[in-house]
């Protein structure tokens, strides 16, 4: 058993197939890289398989993932929006048949992907299931037995999911997933949350690997932030690329000794088609309606906007109506702050709801709210702008990515009532601004927060980091 002070120097036994089309337990150095100069290539089908034209009214700029360290010319329409080199970038090109389509071109068969991630992560049957709607051969290796994934093969290692305080626990399932990696043989591994998922098919000498980056996984140090800081290094060092969801978390995976080579920065976005617009307008029912999808949770500072729509209606003798979506160990506490505030007739709290409730109180509302103190990059805001709603959200980097304050959205600090009220008061008086905001921040969506377009941008890098085998005729 590898303990945390090894990892910087632990090597792992090496498999006794050589055959490329297996995955390589190996010396943990040993990494392959794609070119640094590597591109992927935008066709008009979805990876070979859908067809995603553009719609009515949205703009053509679509999504491409350009490598850390190396930005194409003005002249291909790419905006740098990080300083430290560490980058989202969107490209205008022109698509096959005069259409957008935001599709990685994949050229090559079908590969086998074994997923290291948590069945009761949101992401894993995302990501499992559009790859296996591709043709791939997915298997998951979950450390957790809720939920199963129908038509997923998924291999369960241990008895339950242990936090990522018990460091120790994670350790001790490394031999289960070695066997099971295995067992398998994939061609090439990918590992959601790089602190566990991601340390563990680091110690298990998976290669090639490819480990993912969401964000409380980079900006919260459970153990210790020294011990933190060497699982990091140990396992993006062990990986050939480190995907990270905004800026904000690559510079953080720099800091903790990332190869900024080996990382590249996107998010995975939404549905752009689900989360629209309504197509009529609704109702005029007087002042902006504001809604919050984030969890009753400590992260989220839910409280921060009740104090807020109080100091509006005392002070202002504005009353905002509001629904925060969500349930969470904070929920009753929302309640009671509610009820003690007297704002049972303004605020809403139905905790946990469907999806297609979600997307309907967003196309309901005006103003989008979220005080969140940590944040990657959030579906939930991505969700909000896609849907055409004013954004006034915390002044963090994982909002600075996608808010141009005073432009496209509003942003104030962390666990700042009075300063939250200020910005929907300006919010709520500033029809023009809002109007502007709302066609400027479906179009970023579209372009650089598009489900479609960065899944397969995904998928591109596994195909790529999987060994060369011949086509299929």
């Amino acid at each position: 058993m590898l303990l945390p002070t090894e990892l910087t120097s632990a090597k792992s036994d090496v498999d006794k197939r050589d055959s490329g089309e297996c995955v390589r337990l190996r010396d943990s150095r040993r990494r392959r890289r794609l070119p640094d100069d590597s591109r992927l290539e935008l066709d008009g089908q979805l990876c070979g398989t859908r067809s995603v034209p553009a719609q009515h009214g949205e703009t053509n700029q679509k999504s491409v993932l350009l490598p850390c360290g190396r930005l194409s010319s003005p002249g291909e329409g790419v905006t740098r929006l990080h300083a430290r080199g560490v980058s989202f970038c969107t490209v205008d090109r022109l698509r096959r048949d005069g259409h957008a389509s935001g599709a990685a071109k994949v050229g090559r068969p079908a590969v086998k992907i074994a997923l290291v991630s948590h069945t009761s992560l949101y992401w894993t049957e995302l990501y499992a299931r559009f790859f296996a709607s591709h043709g791939h051969d997915v298997r998951v290796i979950s450390l957790s037995h809720e939920p199963s994934l129908d038509g997923i093969a998924v291999d369960v290692v241990g008895h339950g999911t242990p936090t990522r305080l018990k460091v120790f626990a994670y350790l001790r399932r490394v031999p289960g997933v070695r066997r099971q990696l295995r067992r398998f043989g994939p061609d090439v591994v990918m590992a959601t949350y790089v602190s566990s998922n991601g340390l563990i098919a680091a110690l298990c000498g998976a290669s090639p690997l490819l480990v993912s980056a969401h964000g409380s996984d980079v900006l919260t140090s459970p153990g210790g932030a020294w011990l933190h800081g060497r699982m990091m290094r140990f396992a993006c060092r062990s990986a050939d690329i480190v995907h990270a969801v905004s800026p904000a978390i690559a510079d953080a995976l720099v800091d903790s000794g990332a190869a900024r080579k080996s990382i590249r920065c996107f998010p995975i976005g939404i549905d752009t088609e689900q989360f629209r617009p309504q197509p009529e307008p609704g109702a005029d029912h007087g002042l902006p309606r504001l809604v919050c999808t984030r969890n009753q949770a400590p992260v989220y500072g839910n409280a921060t906007i009740i104090l807020a729509l109080k100091e509006l209606r005392d002070q202002d003798g504005i009353a905002l109506r509001a629904v925060l979506l969500g349930g969470g160990p904070l929920l009753a506490e929302r309640r009671a702050q509610v009820a003690e505030l007297g704002l049972d007739d303004l605020v809403e709290l139905p905790g946990r709801v469907p999806l297609d409730n979600v997307r309907r109180a967003l196309q309901e509302a005006d103003i989008y709210v979220s005080a969140s103190s940590s944040d990657g990059a959030s579906s939930s805001l991505l969700e909000a702008m896609a849907c055409g709603l004013f954004p006034v959200v915390s002044d963090i980097p994982g909002n600075r990515d996608w808010i141009d304050d005073g432009s496209t959205g509003l942003l104030f600090a962390v666990g700042d009532a009075h300063g939250l009220a200020a910005a929907l008061r300006r919010a709520v008086s500033d029809d023009a601004l809002r109007a502007t905001a709302r066609e400027r921040n479906r179009a970023r969506v579209i372009a650089d927060g598009n489900l479609a377009t960065n899944m397969a941008v995904m998928e591109q890098l596994l195909v790529e980091l999987a060994p060369r085998r011949p086509q299929v005729p």
